[in-house]
């Protein structure tokens, strides 16, 4: 018998010539009957990348139980028009983290590199309570994901604070073709206060390391908040101009309040749109 849960399903929609909807109501009852028996929350990420070689768009979720951490993948199969899980060997671990003290969490993403032709999925798995966090890659070597070694994991501790809400984190890549680069970022932040830490991936070193304090948003990036501070940060590479843009959408839970920051090229630094590109105080 499976537990009663909470399902909260976090999309992340990338444009494309192609569209897959979402599993209808007897497809999502079929997917919530193969997962195994829940003891958390269910919690899911929706991703979905872009292949021009094929120029074809591929979908796919990531559902996970909040508590232990056991997940499964899903794909859209545009020959069955469903969603489908993968075989065991493409499913991360069945403890992704071990000694979890509070809530688990994850964040999945697909980058594609044209000049390879090639994408890259990777899974970004955290404790909400002690911070500490693991990420995975899926190996084309041994057709399963695998930890990163030590160098590219990212700190025990990312964000030097006196604790007191929960940890989040937003992991972010974005291909940049006239560098035939990938850059990837990590964004964590205090639900009860809204401070964060902005990391990178240093190809120099090999590792991730934090940006520095301009590259970093206000440690109170909504002011009073009545609820949880949550974020959305993304990149996106504009071709033409051979610019990338990055943004970060900050929230409080309980009244919708909001800000949209942009990583200002001039100041070099982060700051919040004007009002006229700001949401509404009250969205809902």
């Amino acid at each position: 018998m499976k537990s009663i849960f909470t399902l909260v399903l976090a999309f992340s929609f990338t444009s494309s010539a192609n569209y897959a909807e979402f599993p209808n109501k007897e497809q999502l009852a079929e997917i919530m009957a193969s997962l195994p028996v829940t003891e958390g929350c269910i919690m899911a990420d929706y991703e979905s990348v872009h292949v021009p070689s094929k120029n074809k768009t591929y979908y796919e979720v990531l559902f996970w139980d909040s508590k232990t951490g056991q997940s499964k993948l899903y794909f859209y199969s545009s020959d069955t028009k469903a969603f489908k899980a993968y075989e065991d060997n493409v499913q991360l671990p069945t403890t992704p983290l071990e000694g979890v003290n509070g809530k688990v969490m994850m964040d999945y993403t697909p980058v594609h590199v044209p000049s390879q032709d090639k994408t890259y999925y990777e899974a970004i798995v955290w404790d909400t309570k002690s911070e500490k966090s693991k990420l995975y890659f899926f190996s084309y070597d041994s057709k399963s994901f695998e930890a990163y070694e030590d160098n590219v994991q990212l700190p025990a501790v990312p964000i030097d604070i006196s604790y007191e809400g929960t940890i989040m984190a937003n992991y972010a890549s974005v291909h940049v073709p006239s560098k035939d680069k990938t850059y990837y970022e990590v964004l964590f932040w205090d639900t009860k206060t809204g401070k964060s830490a902005l990391y990178f991936y240093d190809y120099d070193s090999k590792a991730f390391k934090k940006y520095e304090d301009n590259v970093q948003f206000p440690a109170s990036p909504l002011g009073n908040v009545e609820g949880e501070v949550m974020a959305r940060y993304t990149s996106v590479h504009a071709p033409s101009q051979d610019k990338t843009y990055y943004e970060a959408f900050f929230w409080d839970t309980e009244t919708g309040k909001s800000k949209l920051y942009f990583y200002s090229y001039d100041a070099k630094k982060f700051k919040a749109y004007e009002e006229n590109a700001q949401l509404t105080a009250r969205p809902l």
